[in-house]
């Protein structure tokens, strides 16, 4: 082989390791948002105070308080309240783990439309029998 040829070789050799050290940089960078984003949650509270929600990053109720005041609530009026919240509380983590993704992968990346996109699609759906589904 002669220098040329040898020389093209290391060359196409230390591209190969400068793409695979990238890679396994973009993957750590994915594991890390991953693990920054399951770790989101949302206190929410209704505006008076009566109820207040924690929940994940998935929307999942993981904490539920009532004040004493409401149990001066209709069980209607205790009800809108908490789906609100939870609703909102959808909204903030949501926003968050969009917000991050961004962050650490751009604007224009696709995970980030994905999950953009998701935001909607996947907000809890609120029945309500004077009002129907909204979301």
């Amino acid at each position: 082989m002669d220098q040329t040829a040898a020389e093209e070789v290391r060359e196409a050799l230390q591209r190969i390791d400068e793409q695979v050290a990238q890679a396994a940089a973009h993957a750590d960078e994915m594991q890390l948002l991953a693990a920054q984003i399951s770790e989101l949650s949302a206190e929410v509270s209704s505006p008076r105070g009566e109820v207040s929600i924690t929940v994940d990053v998935s929307g999942r109720l993981t904490d539920l308080r009532f004040d004493d005041s409401a149990f001066d609530l209709t069980p209607r009026e205790l009800s809108a309240l908490v789906l609100d919240a939870v609703a909102e509380g959808y909204r903030r983590t949501s926003t968050a783990s969009v917000d991050l993704a961004e962050a650490t992968l751009g604007p224009q990346s696709p995970t980030v439309a994905h999950l953009r996109d998701g935001v909607e699609a996947n907000a809890p759906r609120i029945n309500r029998p004077d009002e129907g589904t909204i979301r």
